[in-house]
């Protein structure tokens, strides 16, 4: 066989297998154009992801001023307690005021009762005999007060004569 025909017969058989490269290569071009559609797509993934990493900066800034809002509640909230426990203890002591304001108000209402006692046993049957007492003097002088005016019209006139017969007396014996 020349070299010709084993060229020939040796290119026979490397045909198929060109054939097979050449569909490899159009493979392996198809497999390059998917994988960078894939890198594409894992850039645009990237770039989302980016966005979501920004996007979850925020909410976490947020997050922190909702914290420092919380925190500050939380403060307010510990002084309301404080504010609370501080009305309780005002409480408790004007209860407590209140318990020896009763007790004493107690020994105020037993007073009052004997004092009324007092009054209704002692002062006011006292206070009614010196009324009837008062009552019946003045009903006594009222009626001899006209008496007590003529008396006095007497008594006057008996003074007058008896200057007059003391000067006539006096006159008599001096003559």
């Amino acid at each position: 066989m020349s070299d010709n025909e084993l060229l020939l017969a040796i290119s026979n058989m490397l045909e198929p297998m060109r054939n097979d490269l050449q569909g490899v290569k159009t493979d392996m071009v198809n497999v390059k154009r998917d994988i960078q559609d894939i890198k594409n797509d894992l850039q645009g993934v990237k770039d989302d992801l980016q966005g979501v990493k920004d996007d979850l900066q925020g909410v976490k800034g947020e997050l922190q001023g909702v914290k420092d809002d919380l925190q500050g509640v939380k403060d307010d909230l510990q002084g309301v307690k404080d504010d609370l426990q501080g009305v309780k203890d005002d409480l408790q002591s004007v209860k407590d005021d209140l318990q020896g304001v009763k007790g004493e108000l107690q020994g105020v209402k037993d007073r009052v009762k004997r004092i009324e006692l007092n009054q209704e046993n002692n002062i006011i049957p006292r206070l009614q005999t010196i009324e009837a007492c008062y009552t019946s003097t003045y009903d006594r002088y009222k009626t001899s007060v006209d008496d007590y005016d003529t008396m006095k019209q007497d008594i006057s006139i008996l003074k007058n004569v008896v200057t007059e017969h003391s000067e006539l007396i006096q006159k008599y014996h001096s003559a």
